[in-house]
C-alpha cells in the first residue's frame, strides 16, 4: 500500500520556479507553458499534493481526470454507502464504533468473518488465517456476538462496489483499471474531487499534451523528494549531535502521543522495517473514515502527518522535521520551555536558519514566536546557541509561575512585565527589553494587584 505524501510545507514558488524554467526551452510552445503556468496558479496546493505520490498513481489520476463527471458520481455514491454504514453504528458507543471501523481497512476481512457463522473451537487462525494477528482479538469477538452487524456491513459493501462497477463499465480497460486503482487510494479520489478545477485542467492536458504534462510532474515530485531529502537529512543531523535534546523529545513525544489519544488508534510498528505496519491501510472507500477523530483521516496513522514521528521500543524514527501541528502543541504551553528547553533551543536553530526560499509552515510558527517574544532576550537570542537552552528554560519558568500568580488570583493576565522586573533575580538568563512593545492593556493601569513577597523555590 503506498502512502500519502508526508512533506513539510515547502514552499511551492520557489520549487515551481525550477520546474519551470526547466521546461520553457525550444520545443515547448506558448500553449503549453500557459497550460502549465495555469496548474500551479489556479490550484498549487493540488498540484503539489499530486506530485508528491508515486509516478503510477499520478499516471491513474492523469487517466480519471479525463473523466470529472464521473469522479462527481462516484462521491456521490460514496457519501450514500457511508451514509448506511454510519447508521449502521448508531447504537455503539465511540470506542466501539472506532473497533468497528477498524474492521473494514482488512480487505477481505469481512467476507472472511460472513462467510460462515460458525466459530470453529482452536486459534483465531484458523477462523482468520492470513489477516494480521493485531485484528484477530476484535474480529473474533464481533463475529461471535455481532454477525448481523457484519452481514449488514458487507450488504453495504457489496452494494456500493455493484453501483462503482455500473458506473465505470461503459469505459475502455484503461481508464476502468485506473479507477479501480484510485479505489484503493480514497485521499486520491478525495483529492479530485475537493479540487475540481485542477483535475477538469489535468484532464484537458491529459488529452492534448499527456507526455508533458507526465514529466513535468515527474520533475516536480523529483525537486520535491530532493527538497525533503535536504531538511529531513538536516534535521537527523542536528538531533543526532544533541544527546540531550534526543532525550528530551523522546519523554515529549509520549507525552504529546498520549495528549492527543493517539496510543488508543490501534497503531503499531513493523519491527522488521522500522517502518508503519498496517496503520498504513487506509480506511476504504465505502465506508468513509470517523470524522469525528482528530485528527480526522482516511489513514489511522492520521496522527504521523500531525507530528513528524513515530515511536518504536523508546525511539523516536522521524518521517519529517516536527509539524507545525505539533510546534503548536509544544510553544503554546510555557511549561514545555522549561521542561525542554534543548528541544525547544534545536526546534529555534533549525527553523531560523532555513535558507528564505524554503519556508515552511513550521519554520513561519516558530520565526513568529521568536519575535513576538523577542523583548524577553538579548539580542543574540537566535544566534547564541551556547546561552539559548539557559534562556528558554527560564521562560518557561518565568511564564509558569506567572500563570501560577494569575490563576491565584494575585495578578492580572497581562502583567507579565510587571510580575518579571519584580522577581528578575529568580530568572536571571532573561533580559526585558523595556523600550519593546507595550504589554499591558490601558485597565490594568487602574488594578491593584497584591504584592508578591520574595519566594525560596527558584533557590
Amino acid at each position: 500500500m503506498e502512502k500519502p505524501p508526508v512533506y513539510s510545507l515547502i514552499s511551492f514558488i520557489a520549487i515551481f520556479a525550477g520546474v519551470l524554467l526547466f521546461f520553457v526551452k525550444p520545443g515547448f510552445g506558448g500553449e503549453d507553458k500557459t497550460m502549465l503556468n495555469s496548474l500551479a496558479k489556479e490550484d498549487s496546493t493540488g498540484v503539489y499534493m499530486l506530485a508528491g505520490y508515486p509516478e503510477n498513481l499520478r499516471i491513474s489520476v492523469f487517466e480519471a481526470s479525463s473523466m470529472p463527471q464521473e469522479i462527481v458520481k462516484l462521491k456521490d455514491i460514496q457519501r450514500q454507502s457511508a451514509g448506511h454504514f454510519r447508521l449502521l453504528l448508531t447504537k455503539y458507543p465511540g470506542g466501539e464504533q472506532l473497533k468497528i471501523w477498524n474492521l473494514t481497512r482488512y480487505e477481505g476481512l469481512i467476507d472472511t468473518l460472513t462467510s460462515n457463522q460458525l466459530i470453529l473451537p482452536g486459534p483465531a487462525d484458523t477462523v482468520i488465517k492470513g489477516f494480521p494477528k493485531e485484528i484477530y482479538k476484535d474480529a473474533i469477538y464481533y463475529k461471535q456476538n455481532h454477525f448481523d452487524l457484519l452481514l449488514s456491513m458487507n450488504k453495504v459493501k457489496k452494494e456500493f462496489l455493484q453501483s462503482f462497477e455500473a458506473l465505470i463499465k461503459q469505459y475502455p480497460p484503461q481508464s476502468q483499471k485506473a479507477f479501480r486503482q484510485l479505489l484503493s487510494h480514497p485521499d486520491l479520489i478525495d483529492l479530485l474531487y475537493n479540487h475540481m478545477l485542477l483535475t477538469v485542467r489535468l484532464g484537458n492536458f491529459s488529452r492534448a499534451n499527456p507526455e508533458i504534462q507526465k514529466e513535468w510532474f515527474d520533475t516536480l515530485s523529483r525537486e520535491l523528494n530532493r527538497q525533503q531529502a535536504k531538511e529531513d537529512s538536516e534535521w537527523n543531523q542536528k538531533t543526532g549531535n544533541d544527546p540531550l535534546a534526543q532525550k528530551e523529545i523522546l519523554v515529549e513525544a509520549k507525552e504529546y502521543i498520549s495528549a492527543n489519544g493517539y496510543l488508543s488508534m490501534n497503531f503499531y510498528i513493523d519491527d522488521s522495517a522500522g517502518k508503519e505496519g498496517n496503520a498504513g491501510i487506509p480506511y476504504p472507500y465505502w465506508c468513509g473514515y470517523p470524522d469525528w477523530v482528530e485528527p480526522a483521516g482516511w489513514f489511522s496513522f492520521a496522527y504521523l502527518q500531525k507530528c513528524g514521528f513515530y515511536l518504536q521500543q523508546d525511539k523516536i524514527f522521524w518521517r519529517s522535521p516536527p509539524t507545525a501541528a505539533f510546534l503548536k502543541w509544544h510553544f503554546k504551553n510555557e511549561k514545555h520551555l522549561y521542561q525542554f528547553p534543548s528541544f525547544t533551543s534545536l526546534c529555534i536553530e533549525y527553523y531560523c536558519s532555513l535558507w528564505l526560499q524554503s519556508r515552511t509552515e513550521g519554520d513561519e510558527l516558530v520565526q513568529q514566536w521568536v519575535t513576538d517574544h523577542s523583548k524577553y532576550f538579548a539580542p543574540d537570542f537566535s544566534s547564541n546557541g551556547k546561552e539559548r537552552s539557559a534562556r528558554l528554560k527560564d521562560y518557561g519558568r518565568f511564564m509558569t509561575d506567572f500563570n501560577k500568580q494569575v490563576e491565584d488570583g494575585f495578578l492580572l493576565d497581562g502583567q507579565q512585565d510587571k510580575f518579571l522586573q519584580e522577581h528578575a533575580y529568580a530568572y536571571p538568563h532573561l533580559q526585558l527589553q523595556l523600550n519593546g512593545p507595550a504589554n499591558c492593556p490601558e485597565d490594568e493601569k487602574k488594578a491593584h494587584p497584591k504584592i508578591i513577597q520574595k519566594d525560596n523555590h527558584h533557590s
